[in-house]
C-alpha cells in the first residue's frame, strides 16, 4: 500500500500549481487502513459462525472501525 499511495501522490503533485499542496490523503488512507487490520476478530471464532459467515461479520466489524474514527467528533488528523 505505500507504493500505491506514493503514486496517488506523485500524481497529484506532479499537476501544475500543486507541487507543494499537501496530500492528507496518503495519511487518511493509511489510518483507515490500519484501523481495519487492528480489530480483534478473536471473539469471532468461539461464536458458532462457520464458513462465508466469518467473512461477512470481520467485514461489517471493520467497517464500523472505520465509521467510528471517521466521525466528524473523531475526524483524523492528517497533519
Amino acid at each position: 500500500m505505500p507504493e500505491f499511495l506514493l503514486a496517488c501522490e506523485a500524481d497529484a503533485k506532479g499537476r501544475t500549481g500543486l507541487e507543494n499542496k499537501p496530500y492528507p490523503q496518503a495519511v487518511y488512507l493509511q489510518t483507515v487502513a490500519k484501523t481495519a487490520a487492528s480489530v480483534d476478530t478473536s471473539a469471532l471464532m468461539s461464536g458458532g459462525l462457520q464458513g462465508a459467515e466469518i467473512g461477512e461479520a470481520i467485514r461489517r466489524l471493520r467497517i464500523q472501525a472505520i465509521a467510528d474514527i471517521t466521525k466528524p467528533e473523531q475526524q483524523i488528523n492528517t497533519n
